[in-house]
């Protein structure tokens, strides 16, 4: 009775707990799916402009010198001035305090070039992309564009973005998510299928992709290697944990100074727990 009257005291306290507990059950890994989502557009966004590039300039695709060069070309070219485009909020190579929303093109001058802007010159970009050789009268299986990291086996490095998958946009405007594209892509002269992205694209084709060294490897594999662990920690038992804390150390304090209702305090968390086992299935 002692237990209940304490907590009946502290509504708010039990309200509170129950309810973010809900919220992050629910959350899961939500932002990851919605940063995978945002870079999914990001890519289309460039593919396409590739493709309004190629048709400007006589179905020509962008023969750029790098990665950030083929940038360049498309937002002088094509309108795709952002910055960032090129970037994504799960890639260990992205520093946080790195301005991802500036331009990728200096301000218009009257009898000046437009340049890259140094901010978007520091970043690393989470794409690849084909530097040349390619035009809007090949096969609609050619690949275009490409997340970051994507080894000749069909697989990405595990210092990718997303340390294991990425997104690939091809020549007839599709794009699609791939964990490997092991035997996924078509020979570019149609004689069967490949894992090498180099053999979907015409011979001597070239690739824009930022290449890291091996300590930038070696910690962008770590990073990676972390959020893959905390990814597999459901967030529902880390606020169970943060739910029970508090009402086992009152039990345990109960029981240390010999006081009524050690136990009956561990009937508030049980209840709770046995209500999101039921809300929560059904909400989510």
């Amino acid at each position: 009775m002692s237990a209940f009257l304490f907590l009946c005291g502290r509504p708010r306290i039990i309200v509170a707990t129950l309810f973010l507990t809900v919220i992050s059950s629910l959350s899961g890994n939500g932002h990851v799916s919605a940063q995978k989502a945002s870079d999914r557009s990001n890519l289309r966004q460039i593919g396409q402009a590739s493709l309004i590039y190629a048709q400007e300039h006589q179905n020509q695709f962008p023969h750029a010198t790098d990665v950030w060069d083929y940038a360049r070309m498309l937002a002088q070219d094509a309108g795709l001035d952002s910055a960032n485009l090129w970037q994504s909020s799960t890639d260990p190579a992205a520093p946080w305090n790195i301005d991802r929303s500036a331009p990728v093109l200096t301000a218009i001058e009257s009898a000046k070039p437009r340049q890259l802007t140094p901010a978007f010159r520091e970043l690393i970009p989470c794409f690849a992309v084909v530097l040349g050789k390619l035009d809007t009268d090949m096969p609609a299986t050619t690949p275009i564009a490409w997340t970051r990291g994507l080894q000749p086996d069909g697989t990405w490095a595990r210092h990718s973005p997303y340390g294991e998958g990425g997104y690939v946009f091809f020549m007839n405007g599709n794009i699609m998510f791939f964990r490997s594209i092991a035997g996924e892509l078509t020979r570019f002269d149609g004689t069967g299928t490949t894992s090498n992205i180099l053999e979907a694209l015409p011979p001597g084709t070239r690739i824009g992709e930022y290449v890291p060294t091996v300590g930038e490897s070696t910690q962008w594999r770590r990073t990676n290697a972390i959020r893959s662990f905390l990814a597999y920690i459901p967030p529902a038992l880390i606020w169970l944990f943060v739910l029970w804390a508090p009402f086992v150390w009152l039990s345990i304090s109960r029981m240390v100074k010999k006081q009524k209702g050690a136990l009956t305090v561990l009937l508030w968390p049980l209840i709770i727990t046995i209500l999101l086992a039921i809300v929560v299935p059904t909400v989510s």
